[in-house]
């Protein structure tokens, strides 16, 4: 069972996570504030569940990509380069976290 600090630090590394990946927007869902800020969360479940330190960044991001294709599709994630910055401030944000 956690305890009520695993779970707040939980939910501050997920509020973290949403803040970076709504700034880069990555498919394109937040127009002017109407779209719901967690409107990524699935998103943001699968990376967190999933990280692995032991990948680069490089590596990470063609991962993120991945995942995003996987939610919506091909046309809507675009290409792998463009997650490349997110991608960077997320795998930051996991490794000084430990």
């Amino acid at each position: 069972m956690k305890t009520n600090l695993q779970v707040n630090k939980n939910l501050a590394l997920m509020q973290k996570l949403r803040d970076i990946i709504n700034k880069y927007d990555p498919a394109g869902l937040i127009v002017d504030g109407v779209t719901p800020e967690d409107e990524y969360d699935s998103e943001i479940k699968n990376i967190l569940d999933n990280f692995d330190s032991s990948i680069d960044k490089k590596q990470f991001a063609s991962y993120i990509h991945s995942i995003f294709k996987q939610m919506f599709n091909e046309d809507i994630a675009g290409p792998v380069d463009k997650y490349y910055n997110m991608a960077s401030e997320i795998h930051d944000l996991f490794v000084k976290k430990k």
